[in-house]
């Protein structure tokens, strides 16, 4: 039996449209020591869902101390009152990461330096932004991932409609 070039062509689109239909271009998240950390985790963008949850997990095997997650998504309205709570230490709605699930803010008080440190190593691998790092506000609980864009631009995707996978609010 010959096999045509057609044919060849017709099961080379087939099986492109199957990998395309079944694939899973985000990783699933790892469960974390602590359940209230999950629920935060799955309340984040789902691009930073699996290294959020790498972060906490590779800290506690590494560091062998446990990390909990303080904030995570933060809807416009929820930024509105931590500002007017916070004044200019806090982001306008629409400006902070939180708003769009690309953030989260970890306990660090209790940490040591070295500890830290780890914490910033270890998110950096991972491709996060660390607030430690700002020059205008030093946050070291805060860890970010942009993918290159800005909360004016996410903000003007999200009104039009645009930012598909922005986090479902309860």
């Amino acid at each position: 039996m010959r096999i045509s070039q057609k044919h060849i062509i017709v099961a080379i689109i087939v099986v492109f449209l199957l990998f395309l239909l079944f694939r899973n271009p985000t990783k699933k998240p790892k469960p974390t020591w602590s359940k209230g950390n999950d629920v935060v985790i799955n309340e984040l963008h789902p691009d930073i869902r699996y290294d959020v949850s790498d972060l906490i997990n590779r800290f506690e095997k590494e560091v062998g101390e446990q990390l909990t997650i303080i904030s995570g998504y933060r809807s416009i309205a929820e930024q509105a009152v931590l500002k007017k709570q916070k004044g200019k230490y806090a982001a306008s709605p629409g400006k902070s990461f939180h708003n769009y699930g690309l953030a989260v803010d970890i306990r660090v008080k209790n940490l040591s330096k070295e500890q830290l440190n780890g914490v910033v190593k270890i998110a950096k691998e991972l491709g996060f932004e660390w607030g430690g790092d700002w020059k205008s506000i030093y946050e070291p609980w805060h860890f970010q991932k942009t993918f290159g864009l800005n909360t004016t631009e996410l903000y003007k995707q999200q009104k039009a409609g645009k930012f598909t996978k922005y986090p479902v609010t309860k």
